[in-house]
């Protein structure tokens, strides 16, 4: 694979930890790309804009990515307005059905549109996303119904970008440690491998104990363990109408499970910044 090439081959073999995160970037170009993460700060951009789905409706003629069901089109991600540069929306697609192999999910918009500046060396600034959605439900969603952010699997597109990031303007990405008065010191990562064969009453309480072990024991441990065979239990398949993942049904579990995704999120980006 050449520096800023992306081929099908290269995103297949999930085992080999992605051959598209070697994928280099360089040049600073004027484009920023504006995501939807909640924030109440006042928004100042001056230079042209991407901007995803029905986010900011007053922006003057941003570049829009739009998914299908919004859309209605036949593509996976259409684009109105203004395009960074030629070819833009069939890179979007092209790299929509390569990461949704790779990633064993539908990639959101946010990485592709990420990594079709970034197979060409370029670098945008980043703002209002870090491709960490909070996965707590909020308590007036019907219990049958997930978020749309459920349908992505968050920490697989994050270690996607993280070889890619450092070259980016995009302080957001990084997490922080969640800091709590009191913290178990316990390994989290047996827990979490006994989630799946649990009743709800034990899972319950597993989640729980998950969600107050300290940041530094997700780190700890962190190498011990395939932490991309955990990367099922905090998504669900768009193609199977049920999941056993029943804490994404469940408002304090569903809590619970927010706060275990960020920490194992975070001890994912401490574990690729030692080695950098």
């Amino acid at each position: 694979m050449t520096q800023n090439s992306l081929d099908a081959d290269d995103v297949v073999d999930w085992n080999k930890r992605l051959a598209c995160c070697q994928i280099g970037v360089g040049t600073r170009m004027n484009w920023h790309i504006l995501g939807n993460r909640p924030n109440s700060g006042e928004l100042n951009i001056t230079r042209p804009v991407v901007v995803f789905n029905q986010g900011y409706p007053s922006l003057e003629n941003p570049c829009r990515i739009s998914n299908q069901r919004l859309s209605h089109a036949q593509q996976a991600l259409s684009v109105t307005g203004p395009l960074p540069f030629d070819g833009f929306a069939a890179s979007l697609n092209q790299l929509h059905q390569q990461l949704q192999v790779a990633l064993q999910a539908v990639p959101s918009s946010g990485l592709c549109c990420l990594m079709a500046f970034a197979q060409l060396g370029l670098a945008p600034s980043v703002s209002r996303m870090n491709l960490l959605p909070n996965l707590t439900r909020p308590a007036d969603l019907p219990s049958d119904k997930p978020m749309g952010s459920y349908f992505h699997n968050w920490l697989a597109e994050r270690r996607v970008m993280l070889p890619v990031v450092v070259s980016l303007d995009w302080p957001e990405f990084y997490l922080q440690p969640v800091i709590a008065a009191q913290h178990d010191k316990s390994n989290p990562y047996p827990l979490l491998a006994r989630l799946t064969h649990a009743g709800k009453a034990e899972g319950l309480a597993l989640l729980e104990q998950m969600a107050y072990i300290a940041a530094e024991n997700w780190l700890y441990d962190y190498a011990l363990h395939d932490i991309t065979a955990f990367d099922r239990l905090f998504y669900l398949e768009r193609s199977k109408a049920r999941s056993a993942n029943w804490w994404l049904f469940d408002n304090s579990a569903s809590a619970f499970m927010a706060r275990v995704h960020y920490q194992l999120a975070w001890a994912q980006q401490q574990h690729f910044l030692k080695q950098v």
